[in-house]
């Protein structure tokens, strides 16, 4: 995106960057989510997570054959993938039959909670899909789905090789998942949300969402660009404006000096 100008008489061509919407889960239907592995489809929810200093975070959650789903995040280089059912259960203290009846239910302001009426009983057989897997690792508790978790990225997380699993895994929810929300139950929410929309793709009950259309994209702004580069270069660009500032002031000590001898 961007445009061809003259101004005052010089030919100036501006390129704007664009990213995917902040904050929204976006339906998309790609053949290369198929490359994931054995047994994804071509069918994600994906959303870019955006914090205040503007780092972001891009969660994408895939649709497999057998009807469950997998929640993939980018942690060094390399893109995770955890079973769905694991995250929900270590977001909150919950249990196998609130998930499936927050699966299978629809909300709204006036009736409040109610059973959804388009897709109930293919909702429920993947909800229970998506309980038995997590059955199947004997994961049944948030403090065991947080210590499994925990030994799964102890060794990828920088500055936590000597943390127990369960502050390991408390950090991996707060730094790489759904990084805009402080809540635990906001982000438990949100995930049944975009399973919820997931399903409703792959039902045809909602149609995908158009990545190239305007209203999903936005700019990405030179000052939001050089606050994502400072955070995630801390040490080096702090030793980089240390060594930046010492050389101007030894330069205006030295303009200093020389202004002095020159008017003497």
């Amino acid at each position: 995106m961007g445009g061809y100008f003259i101004c005052g008489g010089m030919e100036r061509l501006v390129r704007i960057l664009i990213l995917q919407k902040r904050n929204y889960p976006m339906g998309l239907i790609r053949g290369s989510f198929v490359n994931r592995g054995a047994g994804y489809t071509d069918k994600a929810v994906i959303i870019r997570c955006v914090q205040d200093d503007q780092s972001s975070v891009t969660i994408k959650l895939y649709y497999l054959l057998n009807g469950s789903a997998r929640l993939g995040f980018w942690l060094g280089g390399r893109e995770f993938l955890l079973p769905v059912g694991i995250v929900l259960k270590a977001l909150i203290d919950t249990s196998d039959r609130e998930i499936f009846t927050s699966l299978t239910c629809c909300y709204s302001d006036h009736y409040e909670r109610g059973k959804g009426v388009v897709s109930t009983q293919l909702i429920g057989e993947r909800a229970q899909i998506i309980l038995d897997e997590v059955r199947d690792l004997s994961l049944f508790t948030r403090t065991e789905c947080l210590l499994h978790l925990g030994k799964y990225f102890r060794s990828v997380m920088e500055g936590f090789e000597k943390d127990d699993f369960e502050t390991v895994a408390e950090a991996v929810l707060k730094d790489y998942i759904f990084v805009h929300l402080q809540n635990n139950h906001d982000k438990f929410n949100l995930l049944i949300f975009m399973l919820q929309k997931l399903y409703a793709i792959v039902d045809q009950t909602a149609s995908p969402d158009k990545a190239d259309a305007l209203q999903y994209q936005e700019v990405l702004l030179p000052g939001h660009l050089i606050t994502v580069f400072l955070k995630v270069t801390k040490p080096s660009a702090v030793k980089l404006m240390t060594f930046f500032f010492s050389f101007l002031k030894i330069n205006s000590i030295v303009l200093q000096k020389w202004h002095s001898m020159l008017c003497a």
